[in-house]
């Protein structure tokens, strides 16, 4: 039996996300998305990603604290980074770190007016570009819908920027 081929996209924000895609015919699609603001989704997640044997890619995002955040949901930002930090080097994978300007310059380009600006918000435009690129017919639909599913639009395109790294 051939081993599916698989590439990991993180969010590892207060409320991320990880997106799992599977190779198919030469091709990735988004074969799942997990949200893991809610501690009792850690262990599905962990025990979903420790059954992956072929992982070509683990882009995670590289984070740092924002400009008046609070001192609080700083530490739990970072907590929440070095925990995925831990698990991937537990697993044994090696994985990317990406910042926000890298993934988020290559995949928002067409979402600019004529003076760079973007036409929404991050969290906006996040949706719209995961809504465009995940609608194909093996990807996991329906999983941008609402506005808080940012996580899981911003941990699919930090995978999918890690996959157009591949080539």
């Amino acid at each position: 039996m051939e081993k599916r081929t698989y590439a990991i996209g993180i969010d590892p924000g207060q409320t991320g996300a990880i997106a799992i895609f599977q190779l198919d015919e030469g091709e990735y699609y988004l074969d799942s998305v997990f949200d893991y603001a809610d501690k009792d989704l850690f262990m599905p997640v962990l025990r979903e990603i420790s059954l992956i044997e072929n992982c070509t890619s683990v882009c995670i995002e590289a984070v740092h604290s924002a400009p008046g955040q609070g001192v609080s949901s700083t530490f739990k930002f970072g907590a929440n980074f070095g925990w995925w930090i831990g698990v991937l080097d537990a697993l044994g994978y090696s994985y990317t770190l990406v910042t926000p300007q890298k993934w988020q310059g290559l995949l928002f380009k067409d979402f600019k007016d004529n003076i760079g600006q973007l036409k929404g918000s991050t969290k906006e435009v996040s949706l719209s570009v995961a809504r465009n690129l995940f609608s194909r017919k093996y990807d996991t639909i329906g999983v941008f819908n609402r506005k808080k599913d940012h996580g899981r639009s911003d941990a699919s395109l930090i995978g999918w920027y890690g996959i157009l790294q591949l080539h």
